[in-house]
C-alpha cells in the first residue's frame, strides 16, 4: 500500500463520516450514521477474519480489542436501527464517534508522517 491509497482511505472515511454526520443531523435521522457503523464495523470484522493469526497464542491484545468493540458497534448499530432501544442507541452513537474519531486521527497521522515502508 502506498502513501497515497493510505491517505485515499483516510480522507474518504473522515468524508464518509462527516457526511453520514450532517445528512443525520439535516434529517433528524440515525439510520446514515448507524448504516455507515454497520457499514465500517462489517468491514472492519472482515479483514481481521481473513488472518487469524492474532487470535493464536500469544494473543495480540490491541487486535483482540478492535474487533470487540467493532462487534459490539455492529450489535449495538443493528438492534439501535431495528427498534427504539435507548441503550443501543447510546452504544451506536459511542461507536460512531470512536470510529469518526480513528478516522480523524487517520488524516491527522497521514498528512503528518510519511510512510517510507508499510509492512
Amino acid at each position: 500500500m502506498s502513501n497515497l491509497q493510505l491517505t485515499m482511505i483516510a480522507v474518504a472515511a473522515l468524508l464518509a463520516h462527516l457526511l453520514a454526520l450532517g445528512v443525520a443531523i439535516w434529517r433528524r435521522r440515525t439510520r446514515p450514521a448507524f448504516g455507515l457503523n454497520i457499514l465500517v464495523a462489517g468491514l472492519t470484522l472482515l479483514i481481521l477474519v481473513q488472518d487469524l493469526r492474532w487470535l493464536t497464542a500469544p494473543v495480540d491484545l490491541q487486535v483482540a480489542g478492535l474487533a470487540a468493540v467493532e462487534a459490539l458497534a455492529l450489535v449495538l448499530s443493528a438492534l439501535a436501527l431495528r427498534g427504539r432501544y435507548r441503550a443501543a442507541m447510546v452504544g451506536a452513537w459511542v461507536g460512531f464517534a470512536l470510529n469518526f474519531l480513528a478516522s480523524g486521527l487517520a488524516v491527522l497521522f497521514v498528512f503528518a508522517f510519511k510512510i517510507t515502508r508499510l509492512i
